[in-house]
């Protein structure tokens, strides 16, 4: 009858609603989160009714774990893949407002980023307009046997930046590069 006594006032209706809603035969988990002298300690518990061999609820059961480094990890990796965003869109915008044209495509020609120079040097204003630009010269029987040419020898493993000669595209020379 005194149990709720061991809670703080602002929480004892919380923990009357959980209890209400276990007894109903409900299970439970519930996050929590606390402040420790050597930092914050997070645990989530199971509340779960407690049934006899009748099946009628005769009382409320808990299991706790301590997920503290599972969080800690979590916020690790929110951290770091919050900077890797950061310096994603940094080095996007240095490539995008570079006077030098620039193009990456992926090994299949999927068409990854294109500069505004390189746009611009083209004409194109779209990027339909520069894929069907790029496979007009990537379609090329001689191009291709020269780009497969390029990986004789180091094979795909190995390979981690390829160039090769000049091709005309729209009227404009444009060194190919493939990086993997």
């Amino acid at each position: 009858d005194y149990f709720l006594d061991l809670f703080d006032t602002a929480l004892q209706d919380k923990v009357k609603k959980l209890y209400a809603q276990v007894l109903s035969g409900q299970k439970i988990d519930v996050e929590r989160t606390f402040a420790l002298a050597d930092g914050d300690a997070h645990y989530i518990s199971t509340y779960f009714p407690v049934k006899d061999t009748d099946g009628t609820i005769i009382g409320i059961c808990c299991a706790s774990k301590n997920i503290t480094q599972r969080k800690q990890s979590e916020e690790a990796a929110r951290i770091a893949n919050a900077e890797k965003e950061e310096y994603q869109s940094r080095f996007k915008a240095i490539l995008d407002y570079s006077p030098q044209p620039v193009l990456i495509k992926d090994i299949k020609g999927n068409h990854i980023f294109s500069n505004k120079a390189f746009l611009n040097l083209l004409a194109i204003e779209e990027k339909q307009q520069l894929n069907d630009s790029l496979r007009t010269v990537l379609d090329d029987a001689s191009v291709l046997t020269e780009f497969l040419a390029t990986y004789e020898g180091d094979g795909l493993g190995s390979l981690s930046s390829k160039q090769w000669q000049q091709h005309t595209i729209a009227h404009h020379p444009v060194l190919l590069s493939v990086c993997l």
